[in-house]
């Protein structure tokens, strides 16, 4: 799994013990899919709207289903300083949910290796900016990869 520098040594260290990697969506902007059929509900909801009750979603022929994660609980990943560098350790990934960015807790934020969550935040925002898909104010779906680092593990020079 591919890190900052700086975020192999925390892990080695064993002060960040969970990632965020964006959820890949199976979708693009000018994708076509059809409704075939829809219902809606005879009342109103809450905000009195009048729901869709039911949907059968056809995709193109070219679809090919997504939100897919390369990793799995239980397996090990080599850490590495930056795509293509030689693994400095292994993780263990302990767990893997799916999440909005914006419900990172404060225990969260300290396991990803940062002082709280303003400070994660703020690496955010380093790492995507104003981005319209990833960044803070798009809240988008999120991997929520908690890991703990393998000791013992002799990594080949």
């Amino acid at each position: 799994m591919i890190f900052t520098p700086k975020n192999c040594e925390k892990i080695l260290r064993g002060e960040k013990t969970m990632t965020r990697r964006i959820v890949k969506s199976p979708f693009q902007v000018g994708d076509d899919i059809w409704i075939e059929k829809a219902g809606y509900a005879s009342a109103l909801d809450d905000e009195g709207k009048c729901p869709p009750i039911a949907a059968v979603i056809r995709f193109p022929d070219s679809f090919k289903p997504g939100y897919r994660i390369r990793y799995e609980v239980g397996k090990t990943y080599a850490i590495q300083p930056g795509r293509g560098k030689k693994a400095v350790g292994r993780i263990l990934i302990m767990a893997i949910r799916k999440e909005w960015l914006h419900d990172i807790t404060e225990e969260d934020a300290r396991a990803e290796g940062v002082a709280d969550w303003n400070a994660f935040v703020n690496l955010w925002f380093d790492l995507y900016g104003l981005d319209a898909k990833k960044g803070w104010d798009a809240n988008p779906m999120v991997w929520r990869i908690t890991f703990a680092a393998v000791t013992g593990i002799k990594i080949r020079p």
